[in-house]
């Protein structure tokens, strides 16, 4: 999935966070909706030369929270376009295509690759990048799939933040974590 999400961030021009998804829906044929789901989050049909993908307006939440909960579920859906284009997709005819085991498979992928295609691993350029809150707001996603990103950060970007500190990475992001929270006393 990793893979996936540098190449079409590539395509692109490794944009600077926020990562604008705009230009990849273009890329990939996708009409994006904003509409009541009364449910869902977010899904995607497959039409005869591209896809449609509905967005839910009537989540819960103050604004900022559910302007960026609809941007990961944007990240997620093109997710499965880019990811699983091959696959038997649901239409505006067929749903539920999908076998639930299958199914289960592929929401764990889509959310692996929308984390990368929101929090690229080059967008890690300094220690700050390493506080949720930070990161979150740099990112434009919530705290907690920043934090998450943090926590699964892959060793080649652990070492190339590491050659920035004198201390191990864990030490300095644990300061720079108490730090932000005020919860640090040295």
């Amino acid at each position: 999935m990793e893979q996936i999400a540098c190449v079409a961030l590539a395509e692109i021009g490794n944009p600077k966070p926020p990562i604008d998804l705009a230009p990849l829906a273009r890329i990939f044929d996708c009409d994006i909706q904003f509409t009541y789901l009364n449910g869902p989050e977010g899904y995607t049909v497959r039409t005869g030369t591209g896809y449609h993908i509905y967005i839910a307006t009537d989540l819960e939440g103050d604004p900022q929270t559910v302007h960026r909960r609809q941007r990961w579920t944007l990240a997620h859906e093109l997710s499965h376009v880019i990811a699983h284009w091959n696959l038997p997709w649901n239409t505006t005819k067929t749903l539920d295509r999908v076998s639930r085991g299958l199914l289960n498979i592929l929401e764990v992928e889509a959310n692996w690759c929308a984390s990368r295609l929101l929090i690229p691993d080059y967008c890690f350029e300094t220690l700050e990048d390493l506080i949720p809150s930070y990161l979150a707001e740099k990112c434009d996603v919530n705290f907690t799939p920043a934090s998450k990103r943090i926590e699964h950060l892959s060793w080649r970007v652990r070492n190339r933040l590491q050659a920035l500190i004198p201390v191990p990475l864990e030490r300095a992001a644990a300061y720079l974590f108490f730090k932000d929270t005020g919860s640090f006393s040295s």
